[in-house]
């Protein structure tokens, strides 16, 4: 049994001998008349081989590779009216298609040439390259792209820490890198290593006059050298005036309009600056409590949090990199059955929220419950407010089992929107939503602020996410991250069948690129990660570099394998649902699911999970003892109510749950 699958993707100087640009001529270069090559500055020039030569010695040197090899590559790409520009790319194009686990140093070799590439631009922009760092200080603060304080140095002092430029350091990067530098943190007219000299000089600027040139030092080189890497908020924002230096936030959503659009307002703040935000929405009221005393009105949480997935989407992080917004729930809260179910491709696309990072906060007596698989109460948050006058999500510890344990003990009397579940059960079902979405993450409250040293200032209601979760990899033995799998031979799907491959580390600290597809998944990858692509049925397959994918690309079809795990749970109702997407409906009053059997189809009733009738008195639903099922004797069919948990129709159990209910 095999699932076909598409999708498409979605949502990119004087202390060291820098080559020339191929246009330049000398009696010693080799020149193709018929060819023109045309300069950066509009003129042109015959073609001049022995400077391209000279840039791909440049940028193969030190490496254990063949340099000829990128020069054969090049020539047959060589035309009459070819740019410099495409020449250097074409370069870069050859380097890339020749990387490989056998001989990954061309990435550094396309990693160089890019940084030749800035480097020949900002010489035509701006009139020159490395060298002049006090002119770039003139220049950069003239166009309000430098902060002022960067002015405390002296003259003499900017001097001699423009002395500590190292221009063969930009060497250092490979594509990925280089790429990821020059477009999402270097400003207009900067090259990289006046970038990392400025935030040294500011990073030291509070340090006493005579000690901070020898602070400021220190920092460059550590900086320019990797021995230490700044936090995107730092690096970006630490040399522009009013910029934000802070990479984590966390903050709460209260259960009104003004907290709650307040809230929205600072994470579109905090994301403009480049700052990553933790957003608890556990005080906000529950799915079809009360507004303005109607019953039945809210619309719990995922409106809201749509809201804030939006947010992400619009304000980008200054254009660097897209809003990074978590939002956390606890676990006791009435919405958690969707929260989980917010991510997945089935139900209703209206409440979904795939551009945010879903984060579920546990608490040690849920986990207790877990293990002993006892109930557990989700409550609304409102009523348990306005009836008992308990703020459950400012809790934790012996205060908030005192505080759960009241509000149990007042189910049915001041407490009547709520549900029991199994609290192992929901656990499962927690599992079974990271098992196909990867999310949520878990934050367990208790030992956060147990750990937490400044209790005094206030409990931490969830976590920042400042890392990405490890890539998963389909294997015979279910998904698993790649870094568990170094060094092992593994049967991995790849496609159409199981294939042994061994896993190895082909880098390390690699700049990654987040490929977003339209079933609400995502990839981290590589800059040079290829993907196959094929854009018609009849069109041929092609490969795509990942750096190189456009909205709308479609990846080819492929197919799922059925695999068989020990922790595979039951999909719930599992006869009974897959009846229910092919035959089933909602009924108009309550939107509740329903079966209609016609003909001999009755004959099933016996296989079919009913639910008891319902019955409410206005405020509280209760069932009654007998099943809601009718005989309609005119259309010769019975209408069947369904268990009111059963999963939304069309939902397709995928890898996670056991064989036999799928």
């Amino acid at each position: 049994m095999q699932q076909i699958q598409t999708r498409s993707i979605v949502s990119i100087t004087p202390a060291i001998n820098i080559p020339t640009e191929a246009s330049e001529t000398t009696d010693q270069s080799v020149l193709v008349n018929n060819i023109q090559v045309i300069r950066r500055d509009g003129s042109t020039t015959p073609l001049n081989i022995t400077k391209i030569r000279s840039v791909v010695e440049w940028a193969t040197q030190d490496k254990e590779i063949n340099p000829i090899e990128l020069e054969a590559g090049l020539t047959t790409r060589l035309r009459n009216g070819v740019t410099t520009r495409e020449i250097q790319d074409n370069l870069i194009d050859c380097a890339l298609g020749m990387c490989s686990p056998d001989e990954p140093e061309w990435r550094y070799v396309a990693g160089r040439l890019h940084i030749w590439s800035l480097w020949k631009d900002i010489l035509v922009s701006r009139g020159y390259g490395y060298g002049n760092y006090i002119e770039t200080v003139n220049l950069q603060i003239e166009k309000q792209r430098y902060d002022r304080n960067l002015l405390q140095y002296s003259l003499e002092e900017l001097t001699i820490a423009g002395s500590w430029i190292r221009p063969e350091w930009d060497k250092d990067y490979d594509y990925a890198g280089a790429v990821l530098l020059t477009k999402r943190y270097l400003l207009t007219d900067e090259l990289p290593q006046e970038a990392f000299l400025t935030c040294a000089l500011l990073l030291a600027q509070v340090e006493a006059p005579e000690n901070r040139l020898a602070v400021a030092k220190r920092f460059y080189e550590a900086i320019a050298q990797r021995k230490i890497s700044l936090a995107t908020p730092i690096l970006a924002n630490l040399r522009v005036p009013n910029g934000s230096l802070s990479s984590c936030f966390i903050i709460g959503m209260d259960d009104n309009l003004e907290s709650i659009f307040s809230e929205i307002t600072n994470t579109a703040r905090i994301s403009k600056n480049g700052g990553g935000v933790g957003v608890n929405v556990s005080r906000i009221r529950a799915t079809g409590s009360w507004v303005m005393g109607k019953e039945k009105a809210s619309g719990g949480i995922v409106p809201w949090i749509k809201l804030l997935n939006d947010t992400a989407i619009a304000v980008n992080q200054g254009g660097r990199r897209a809003g990074a917004v978590t939002v956390s729930l606890d676990v006791w809260h009435l919405d958690v059955p969707e929260f989980l179910e917010m991510q997945t491709e089935n139900g209703d696309q209206r409440r979904k929220a795939y551009d945010i990072f879903p984060q579920l906060v546990i608490s040690d007596e849920f986990m207790r419950r877990v293990e002993t698989k006892q109930e557990w109460t989700l409550v609304d948050p409102y009523e348990v407010k306005t009836n008992l006058g308990i703020d459950l999500a400012e809790l934790w510890g012996e205060a908030f089992e005192t505080a759960y344990a009241t509000i149990e003990a007042e189910l049915e009397r001041k407490i009547t929107l709520y549900k029991k579940v199994n609290a192992r059960e929901l656990f499962k079902e927690i599992m079974r939503s990271q098992v196909e979405t990867g999310m949520p993450y878990l934050a367990f409250k208790d030992t956060i602020n147990e750990a937490n040293p400044n209790k005094h200032e206030g409990y931490i209601p969830g976590v920042n996410l400042c890392v990405a979760p490890e890539t998963l990899v389909l294997t015979d033995r279910g998904q698993l991250p790649i870094v568990e799998l170094a060094g092992e031979n593994v049967n991995v799907w790849n496609g159409s069948e199981w294939s042994k491959v061994l896993v190895r580390q082909t880098g390390t600290n690699q700049k990654l690129l987040k490929i977003n597809l339209s079933n609400g998944e995502s990839l981290e990858c590589t800059y040079y990660h290829h993907f196959w692509l094929q854009d018609t049925y009849r069109s041929k397959p092609r490969k795509v570099e990942a750096q190189d994918l456009q909205p709308g690309d479609k990846l080819i079809k492929y197919e799922l394998p059925v695999i068989e795990s020990e922790d595979d749970i039951d999909f719930p109702y599992a006869y009974t649902s897959g009846f229910f997407s092919g035959d089933g409906s909602y009924s108009n009053k309550g939107n509740h699911p329903e079966l209609d059997l016609y003909g001999e189809k009755r004959d099933l009733l016996q296989y079919i999970d009913v639910r008891n009738k319902l019955w409410s008195n206005g405020t509280t639903l209760y069932k009654k003892s007998d099943l809601a099922v009718y005989d309609d004797v005119k259309q010769e069919r019975i209408v069947c109510k369904l268990p009111l948990d059963i999963k939304p129709k069309f939902t397709v159990p995928l890898n996670g749950y056991t064989l036999s209910s799928r």
